[in-house]
């Protein structure tokens, strides 16, 4: 299917599901699943030439695969709870969380969707903030272990896994990351335990620091490249105010644009931050900055 042909959907029909392709009219094109007692949780490669979802079996869950021009879904995945993430950019690669039932445990899988094989990347308590580079070859996590938070650089096909944000650098209860346009940046948010800041810095896939954006946020500061990362713009404080900024790519030149406060949620993805659960209030009338 060309992208934008198809959208795949989960419907709850009386007591059960059924998983089905549309277009984009709504006419259905085919049924791929029905019977299930909760939701498929259906994801489309970006191309729209692949399928994931999920669906019961036995006591638990399996993950399935479908390119779209075969007849039967490929299973690559079972345990007690499975979570379908998302593909990566070329849709080379499918992301997945298991979740086991003993323990809570979460164990993240990589899926080469071209061979249909399956990776352990890692396991933790938690993952949240999990991202992709622009060019498949990496991609950002936050793990939590042992009640604190970590921000790891992985290959999705396991070849090498560092740490960029961790324990020895100071408690963190959130770490999360998002790749410039062109995978060579990192926009890093860190919130210290002791003191609940949150500090926004700019550093390289090596993890060598290149910036300090926000030193030390008493609220969720968030930013965001643009869509061709020559600029980042991001929520600070300037002598005593909240500010929205900009600054070139490299963190460097910060201009103020607005007198005021609102969470930075621009479309130049994959620079888009996942919003926290309690955002404080924007300003209601923001103030061009004259500057």
């Amino acid at each position: 299917a060309e992208e934008g042909d198809v959208v795949a959907l989960s419907v709850k029909q009386g007591d059960t599901y059924s998983l089905t392709l549309n277009d984009y009219t709504g006419k259905e094109l085919r049924t791929i699943e029905t019977g299930a007692s909760g939701s498929y949780n259906p994801d489309l490669s970006p191309d729209g030439s692949l399928l994931a979802y999920r669906k019961p079996e036995g006591t638990g869950q399996a993950l399935y695969l479908l390119k779209l021009d075969d007849i039967a879904p490929q299973r690559i995945l079972s345990g007690d709870t499975i979570v379908p993430l998302f593909f990566s950019p070329s849709g080379e690669w499918l992301l997945a969380i298991e979740i086991v039932a003993s323990d809570g445990e979460q164990v993240l899988y990589s899926v080469d969707t071209r061979s249909g094989q399956v990776l352990r990347l890692m396991s933790a308590q938690d993952f949240e903030a999990v991202t992709f580079s622009p060019n498949d070859r990496w991609l950002l996590t936050m793990a939590e272990l042992e009640g604190l938070a970590h921000l790891y650089l992985l290959n999705p096909d396991g070849a090498e896994r560092s740490r960029l944000v961790g324990p020895d650098d100071d408690p963190a209860w959130h770490a999360d990351g998002y790749f410039s346009p062109d995978g060579s940046t990192i926009l890093a948010r860190k919130g210290y335990a002791e003191t609940g800041e949150i500090v926004m810095y700019l550093m390289s896939t090596q993890g060598v620091l290149q910036k300090v954006l926000v030193p030390g946020a008493e609220w969720p500061a968030s930013g965001s490249f643009s869509a061709s990362g020559a600029q980042v713009v991001f929520d600070s404080e300037v002598s005593g105010r909240r500010v929205i900024q900009v600054a070139d790519g490299e963190g460097g030149n910060p201009e103020t644009l607005i007198d005021g406060y609102a969470p930075i949620l621009l479309d130049g993805r994959p620079g888009r931050m996942a919003p926290f659960p309690d955002w404080p209030t924007p300003t209601p009338t923001p103030t061009l900055s004259s500057g």
